[in-house]
């Protein structure tokens, strides 16, 4: 991931180099995976907090590099929320130091969804062009790929006209992308299947996922053996927990689980993804007065796997 490395620091020469608290000459020495922190067992822990999780607003899942020297996040700057100021940060490992997180300087606002290519080799992302409207019922959302050789973006809205509106997505290793959508009235989770080289047109998920309830978020394994997604379908619209569904010997998604290990009644987790080396769960949790990442032991995901997809060690 040589080159990744580099082409960060490309990046960041472009970048405004701005820790979220206390200022780049004040930021600590971090050394080691995930910047150093304390790894969690399986009772969820807030994830570097004052470094990563802020005052601010944190407001996508984290999106990892293959070798773990890198990772993406949105977020809104402290104080009152607002869409429009919602920006992309990342935060790189150079040897066995990390960074402080570093703004990405994209001209566009509201952005959000950050997610790496399965190569590494492009960071996708929702945003909005016109830097002047503040409305947000007539936010006109795009969706963008940034080439990390060479810095440039692409509006590709026109080549997946679906995830433009879409909130979240996630990339399987084959290609396969898996989004949301509330075209229909409601956010419900579908598949964009790549069949030799392209793209079939998009399919809604099962009811094992899609319960008529509001289900978003989706983050697919990279071998796309299981889906992680947040869902209202036990707190109610203006709730969240997370769930996970197992994909059976026949490609049948089973019965959606929650991962009741990882959420609070009555609060929001959401955005869910699993570090690269497949050891931890990141997600976000709210109330009304905050909202961060938090990670967890990737075992709560292992233990509601059904027995007769138990894998043989």
């Amino acid at each position: 991931m040589k080159r990744l490395l580099i082409i960060l620091f490309m990046i960041m020469a472009q970048c405004t180099l701005t820790f979220c608290q206390s200022g780049q000459n004040n930021f600590p020495v971090l050394k080691g995976p995930y910047m150093g922190q304390k790894p969690p067992g399986d009772k969820p822990e807030i994830f570097a907090p004052g470094i990563v999780s802020t005052i601010g607003l944190e407001h996508s899942k984290i999106s990892f590099s293959k070798d773990g020297t890198a990772f993406f996040w949105a977020a809104q700057p402290s104080g009152k929320t607002n869409i429009f100021k919602q920006r992309i940060w990342f935060a790189k490992k150079s040897g066995d130091n990390w960074s402080s997180p570093i703004e990405l300087n994209l001209p566009q606002v509201a952005l959000a969804a950050p997610t790496l290519s399965p190569d590494g080799k492009e960071l996708f992302f929702t945003g909005s062009e016109n830097s002047s409207n503040t409305n947000l019922n007539q936010r006109v959302k795009e969706f963008f790929v940034l080439n990390m050789a060479d810095n440039k973006i692409r509006n590709i809205s026109a080549e997946y006209p679906m995830l433009k509106e879409c909130w979240s997505f996630s990339f399987a290793d084959n290609g396969d992308i898996y989004f949301d959508n509330s075209e229909s009235g409601r956010w419900e989770i579908y598949l964009l299947k790549k069949q030799n080289g392209k793209y079939l047109s998009p399919q809604k998920l099962s009811t094992e996922i899609n319960d008529r309830n509001t289900n978003f978020h989706p983050f697919i394994s990279p071998d796309s053996e299981y889906l992680l997604f947040a869902s209202s379908r036990t707190d109610g619209p203006r709730n969240a927990d997370l769930y996970v569904s197992f994909k059976d010997k026949n490609g049948r998604w089973t019965d959606a689980k929650s991962l009741t290990k990882a959420c609070i009644p009555n609060w929001r987790e959401r955005f869910p993804s699993v570090s690269a080396d497949g050891k931890y769960l990141f997600f976000t949790r709210r109330n009304d007065d905050d909202n961060d990442f938090y990670w967890v032991s990737a075992k709560i995901i292992e233990e509601l796997r059904p027995a007769v997809l138990k894998k043989v060690k």
